[in-house]
């Protein structure tokens, strides 16, 4: 009998304990904070094939978990990761976060906007409104939604403030001859041509010797509309005196000599000391 007792008062000490420590777990836990709402910091978007934006969650209150999970609508338009949006294909997609508690969801409408085509002549970066453009395009590919584009305005300065001898001579990409020259030491002083032209911009280079060829070709065929076209716009007619109006091209020769081109008559290029000054004009690839 005095056995009995003793298992018995061991067994209402073991659930007395235990009952304890389950009245202490449910004491001591925090309870989910209910979530009211989630925002996103914008509710409409528009991008181009290719672009991307980021949007932002918030989940209220601010003390709630803010965790939320990211979904398109169609993925073959736009992508979400992490918030961020990227445009695929024309068309229209909802992005839609939902917040991990609760399941309460804020949603995007995202307009994607397939890419521009463009006609060689055409403005940019709206082919007919003078008033926002920056240049005139001059060479178009894949049915006019890539391309080049050159300044509507120009300088006179440079090709170098020092003894240059760099080699540089990719004939038709200014682009990479441009970074070769703007990687060298205190390039900003020094290559003032090619300054001038990366200071317009990212994406805006100093033409090689055959971007500059091409362009004075499609020049020549009609001067006037090309020159009334960039003066219209607020830009510098080009200028076609044979022996004045030479212009920098991101080449050099073999020993180092920078070349300049003229648009004159039939055209013409020299290989001259960069000490010079000659005219520039940047090109832009879009």
């Amino acid at each position: 009998m005095k056995k009995f007792r003793h298992y018995a008062l061991l067994l209402f000490a073991v659930m007395a304990v235990s009952a304890c420590s389950k009245d202490n777990d449910e004491t001591n836990s925090t309870p989910k904070v209910e979530i009211e709402k989630v925002e996103l910091n914008q509710t409409a978007l528009n991008l181009n094939v290719g672009e991307e934006k980021t949007l932002t969650a918030t989940v209220t209150p601010s003390d709630a978990n803010q965790t939320v999970t990211w979904e398109s609508s169609n993925e073959t338009i736009a992508t979400v990761k992490d918030g961020t949006v990227t445009g695929k294909t024309a068309g229209t997609a909802t992005i839609t976060a939902t917040a991990k508690d609760g399941g309460k969801t804020a949603t995007c409408k995202v307009e994607v906007t397939g890419l521009k085509a463009y006609n060689v002549g055409d403005y940019y970066p709206d082919a007919d409104d003078s008033s926002t453009a920056v240049g005139v395009v001059f060479q178009t590919t894949n049915g006019g939604v890539h391309g080049k584009v050159i300044s509507l305005d120009e300088t006179t300065t440079q090709w170098s403030t020092v003894n240059n001898y760099l080699i540089i001579d990719d004939y038709n990409d200014g682009a990479a001859n441009t970074k070769i020259i703007m990687e060298q030491a205190e390039a900003a002083t020094k290559y003032p041509a090619a300054a001038w032209c990366v200071a317009k911009g990212t994406g805006w280079y100093l033409p090689a010797m055959g971007e500059l060829e091409e362009f004075g070709r499609i020049l020549r065929a009609n001067v006037t509309t090309y020159n009334t076209k960039f003066t219209n716009a607020g830009g510098t007619a080009i200028g076609l005196a044979w022996e004045e109006d030479y212009y920098w091209t991101s080449n050099t020769d073999d020993s180092g000599g920078n070349s300049a081109i003229s648009f004159y008559g039939g055209g013409g290029s020299m290989s001259t000391s960069g000490k010079d000054n000659c005219r520039v004009r940047a090109c832009y690839v879009y």
